[in-house]
């Protein structure tokens, strides 16, 4: 096991200005309009555009996140170890009912950005920059085409943009619609934006209502949920020529003038300002299970520190957004909660990651902050929300994963986990629960006798708190080590998130998808795998008979 003292991750503005609860500075509410409108032709009769690269050479897409690499922050308490748990769950799980190929690197690119949605009668993953749509079979039914397609027919400078990037798919299970959006941009041309498509019917290959949002600024790492009275998108917005973070930033679109294809859709927009650029990847909750009423608060969760003294001190700070449509203006966005997580071993810089199987260069694990999605249930006396992150001990790389509740008044903790059964590092996770209150958690694994693969655990409903208490399994081994080198980390490119799911077929079974690398070790040697789990099935030991 190689030692790690310090590990290094993008991490700015770490200090406060109080020692107090230290609220986030806020803006007052931006609103803006639409850019451009457009109903698309069905997918299946468009001119497609084929994966390829495109004009600038994409070869990586930076997340240029904030940090200070001249200051080494150390904790205030040395050597302090979290509560692991250190032995895996008696549960036996059934394994994938299904296991297929998703979308590969037909970009000639990296980052992966693998992530997908399900709905009664499709899955559709996209990576960075295309998409493809299968049945719930596995059967491959469209693409992979350029997420490009979809706005190629407008008029508009995006057709020809060189970077189509950070792509998430959503659906939508109140309107039975899909949703997909990515950035577009140019940095030559100084142009951002985020084009954000909703289809007009259940059927991901019919036609869909195409929107574009301008920005001043790059809209880097942007992730997208469903809410009953909005769509919510949360990203970094870093400067335009330097690439430094400016601020995060917290929006939301109409979704009713989406749904209904109406040819402006109102974005409303806050920004979490400088000296707290610690609060950063923001992530909006994301809706599943019954109806709420429209008029309840969207969550944004994000990892912060509130004490100068020890930036190591952390916390998950929970805010609420509350749209205001008639007048846009009265829309309000404030902290609610800050939840103790504790003291936890310093992260600087990006620094040395996971280590790998037969390559010197370690993999990018991006600890701390929030992975992809943040899901949110009412249940009959409570709501949920669960998440997870990457952290790191001094030692190895493990999962920390949170169930928060809320029965009357204020979010809690009902949960906490740490994950590390054994010495395996293990990053990039992904988490849901369903109707059922089941949890299921994948993820990344690698060491320098394991080339990086993807596993899953889980747990159910009433199962003793804190604990996975499914056995470990490996849904899909590594064939080689990653190769997707970035110089100026030193690092091996990673993800930079996985997606896991819930089927609203059944609102039981899990679809997740994350990468893994080729058996071949050329640069940028990534494909991605696609699974169907359910955890309410147990294994079944057979006996062979000569």
């Amino acid at each position: 096991m190689k030692k790690k003292n310090l590990f290094q991750l993008y991490l700015a503005g770490i200090f406060l200005l109080t020692t107090f609860l230290s609220p986030a500075q806020i803006s007052e509410p931006k609103v803006k309009q639409s850019i451009f409108f457009g109903k698309s032709k069905p997918v299946n009769e468009m001119k497609i555009v084929l994966p390829g690269e495109h004009t600038e050479k994409q070869r990586i897409v930076k997340n240029r996140m904030p940090w200070w690499p001249d200051k080494e922050y150390l904790k205030t308490t040395p050597d302090l170890k979290p509560e692991m748990q250190i032995k895996q769950g008696a549960l036996k799980c059934k394994g994938p009912l299904l296991n297929f190929d998703g979308v590969g690197n037909v970009n000639n690119g990296f980052p992966a950005d693998p992530n997908g949605d399900v709905s009664p009668d499709n899955y559709i993953q996209s990576v960075n920059s295309s998409f493809a749509v299968w049945d719930k079979n596995g059967n491959i039914v469209f693409g992979p085409v350029d997420y490009k397609s979809l706005w190629d027919g407008f008029p508009g400078p995006w057709s020809n943009l060189p970077w189509w990037g950070d792509p998430i798919l959503k659906y939508d299970r109140l309107a039975d619609r899909w949703v997909i959006s990515t950035m577009a941009f140019s940095y030559n041309l100084q142009i951002f934006y985020t084009m954000v498509a909703v289809s007009e019917s259940p059927d991901p290959l019919g036609a869909y209502n195409c929107y574009g949002y301008e920005y001043e600024n790059l809209n880097d790492y942007p992730k997208i949920s469903v809410w009953p009275n909005g769509y919510y998108i949360t990203c970094n917005i870093l400067e335009s020529t330097t690439g430094a973070f400016l601020h995060s930033l917290v929006t939301v679109i109409d979704r009713e003038a989406m749904l209904a294809g109406e040819p402006q859709a109102t974005m409303i927009e806050f920004e979490i300002s400088e000296p707290d650029s610690a609060r950063f990847f923001p992530l909006p909750a994301d809706f599943y299970g019954a109806d709420i009423p429209a008029d309840s608060s969207c969550y944004i969760i994000n990892v912060d520190n509130h004490d100068p003294g020890n930036p190591w001190n952390l916390s998950l700070d929970i805010y609420a957004f509350d749209p205001d449509w008639n007048t846009p203006a009265n829309s309000t966005f404030e902290q609610i909660s800050q939840l103790e997580i504790g003291e936890v071993e310093p992260v600087i810089n990006y620094g040395l990651g996971a280590p790998q199987h037969n390559n010197d260069k370690n993999v990018m694990t991006i600890p701390i902050f929030m992975m992809y999605p943040l899901s949110y249930r009412v249940f009959d006396n409570h709501e949920i929300m669960v998440c997870c992150h990457t952290m790191w001990d001094g030692d190895i790389h493990y999962i920390k994963w949170y169930e928060l509740r809320r029965e009357d008044t204020d979010w809690y903790i009902y949960q906490t986990g740490n994950y590390a059964p054994d010495n395996i590092h293990r990053y990039q996770p992904s988490i849901n629960m369903n109707s059922k209150g089941d949890i299921a958690m994948g993820y990344t694994v690698s060491d320098e006798f394991t080339f990086p693969s993807v596993r899953m655990t889980g747990r159910r409903a009433g199962d003793p708190l804190g604990e996975m208490t499914f056995q470990e399994i490996e849904l899909f081994t590594g064939l080689n080590f990653i190769n997707t080198y970035q110089s100026d980390f030193d690092q091996n490119r990673w993800g930079d998130y996985a997606s896991m799911m819930v089927d609203p077929a059944d609102d039981s079974t899990f679809w997740f998808t994350n990468m893994y690398p080729l058996a071949v070790a050329s640069s940028g040697n990534w494909g991605t795998r696609v699974f169907k789990i359910n955890l309410t099935e147990e294994f079944e030991t057979v006996t062979a008979y000569a």
